[in-house]
């Protein structure tokens, strides 16, 4: 996605291929810890802001909230992710509070002016508030339903149902 809001402003002509390349699966690359996901999403949102700031000028503020809601909807991934590290509650809450403390993080709460209410009221809050004991329960629950619905789907394909 980086890389089309990068380029596509820089194309000439856009061609659509009518057949699937990629398609998702259980147990993919993308339910293992990924170390690098909260640098990788910053990236990926400093890009998009380039992107902005180049070409959408005349609608900036919107497009900021957009990219903003992204990132911090994404976010919620990289708080689960923080359960397939294998570490302890003390390191982990540490984490949280470090990455919601940096400038992109508290940034991107400023741009949500027209997708704030997309979000849960208690998660902007407790990103606001830098609550990390809140963000690591959160991403505890929702880390386990999470367990149970991969759990349920890798029985199902097993059983070719």
């Amino acid at each position: 996605m980086a890389l089309n809001m990068e380029l596509l402003p820089k194309c000439k002509k856009v061609r659509v291929i009518n057949e699937a390349l990629y398609y998702y699966r259980c147990g993919g690359g993308t339910t293992k810890y990924m170390k690098d996901l909260f640098e990788d999403i910053t990236t990926t949102y400093c890009i998009q802001k380039d992107c902005i700031d180049k070409y959408y000028l005349d609608e900036q503020n919107e497009r900021y909230s957009r990219v903003a809601f992204i990132f911090l909807n994404t976010y919620k991934l990289v708080l689960m992710n923080i359960f397939e590290a294998g570490i302890d509650k003390s390191e982990a809450i540490d984490k949280i509070e470090e990455q919601v403390k940096s400038k992109n993080v508290l940034e991107a709460i400023k741009n949500l002016k027209y997708t704030r209410e997309w979000f849960e009221f208690s998660y902007i809050d407790a990103l606001e508030n830098c609550d990390s004991e809140y963000l690591y329960n959160w991403a505890k629950n929702a880390h386990n339903k999470s367990k149970y619905k991969t759990f349920i789907k890798n029985m199902l394909i097993k059983l070719n149902i």
